[in-house]
C-alpha cells in the first residue's frame, strides 16, 4: 500500500521464449523482466535469442534480471552463462531433484516442507535481491504520488 491506500500490484507472467503480440503487450507494462535459464548449451542459446529480441524491441538492458535454474556442477558455469548473455546473474537456483520430488508428492511448496534445503535458501536469496533492487523504484513511485497529491489535493 502507498500513502493513499492504493495497492501495488506485482504480477509474474511466464511468457516463454516466443514473443508474439500478446507477450509483447504484457512486457510493455513490466518494470522488470526476469530471464530464467538453465545451464544447457541449447537453452542458453535460445535465451540469447530472446535477449536479443527484447533489446531489438528497445527494452533497456537494466530491466533484465538473470536467474540460473537447475544449476549443477555438470552444466555450464554461471559465469559462462553470464558472459554469453552479457548479463550479471541475480541468483542461482541449484538442481535438487530429491527436494523437488518430495515437495510434489506432498503437494507442498519446498520452501515450506524443506525450509533448510539449499534450494529454499536460493529462492529466498533471489526474492531478497529482487526486493532490495527494486525498492528504490517503489520509493520513487511513492514520492511522485505524494508530490502530486500535495500539488493537486483531492476535492
Amino acid at each position: 500500500m502507498d500513502f493513499f491506500g492504493r495497492a501495488f500490484k506485482y504480477v509474474v507472467v511466464d511468457v516463454g521464449t516466443d514473443l508474439g503480440p500478446a507477450q509483447m503487450a504484457v512486457l510493455q507494462e513490466a518494470t522488470a523482466i526476469m530471464i530464467v535459464t538453465t545451464p544447457e548449451v541449447l537453452v542458453v542459446t535460445q535465451t540469447q535469442r530472446l535477449v536479443n529480441e527484447l533489446l531489438s524491441a528497445t527494452f533497456p538492458k537494466d530491466m533484465f534480471q538473470l536467474v540460473i535454474n537447475k544449476a549443477s556442477p555438470t552444466g555450464l558455469s554461471p559465469q559462462t552463462i553470464s558472459n554469453q548473455l552479457q548479463l550479471p546473474f541475480l541468483g542461482i537456483i541449484p538442481q535438487d531433484e530429491a527436494t523437488s520430488m518430495m515437495s510434489l508428492q506432498k503437494y507442498t511448496p519446498f520452501v515450506i516442507s524443506s525450509p533448510k534445503a539449499p534450494i529454499t535458501a536460493a529462492y529466498y536469496d533471489v526474492a531478497r535481491k529482487l526486493t532490495c533492487k527494486w525498492s528504490w523504484i517503489l520509493k520513487a513511485v511513492l514520492w511522485t504520488s505524494l508530490k502530486r497529491s500535495l500539488m493537486w489535493p483531492s476535492v
